[in-house]
């Protein structure tokens, strides 16, 4: 279900939305298990080709959550400079709502990692490239699928 955002004048454009999440390093995956329960980690991720790809073992909370509920939510905060004498904070947000596959076809997980690695280690390619292909049947890809998502800003930011 998707709520409106409240403080409608602070939504950013989906360009800025793909933008903030191209260039931030970090951001927190969010999901709920079989028990209902929500779990949340943070992760290094990569947009590539329209969705988020982050990587991992293929075992664990994550995994196993994902698995058995392949909704999620993923939050990346791209700017939170507190202003404390204007008592606020100049923000640039991100919420993706979606939906995880588990990659499985070798050419499109090597393809992800490649780009996980450009984005956080471009000097050293080679290095990448061999080690991605020494794991690649170890490591898991997941892609989401960007089903919603909706952007927000510090008004003094616009």
């Amino acid at each position: 279900m998707q709520h409106p955002m409240r403080r409608k004048l602070q939504a950013m454009p989906p360009e800025a939305c793909f933008e903030l999440l191209l260039n931030a390093t970090g951001g927190v995956l969010s999901m709920v298990d079989a028990d209902n329960t929500p779990y949340a980690v943070p992760v290094n991720f990569v947009l590539y080709k329209g969705a988020i790809y982050i990587h991992g073992a293929p075992m664990g909370a994550r995994s196993e959550i994902v698995k058995a509920n392949p909704k999620v939510s993923f939050c990346v905060i791209g700017q939170d400079e507190i202003v404390p004498e204007k008592l606020t904070s100049y923000f640039k947000s991100v919420i993706v709502k979606g939906t995880v596959n588990v990659v499985t076809d070798d050419k499109k997980k090597m393809d992800a990692l490649m780009a996980l690695s450009q984005k956080f280690s471009a000097d050293y390619m080679d290095k990448a490239k061999e080690e991605a292909q020494a794991k690649l049947h170890y490591v898991e890809v997941i892609e989401i699928v960007i089903d919603e998502m909706v952007g927000k800003q510090a008004t003094e930011l616009m």
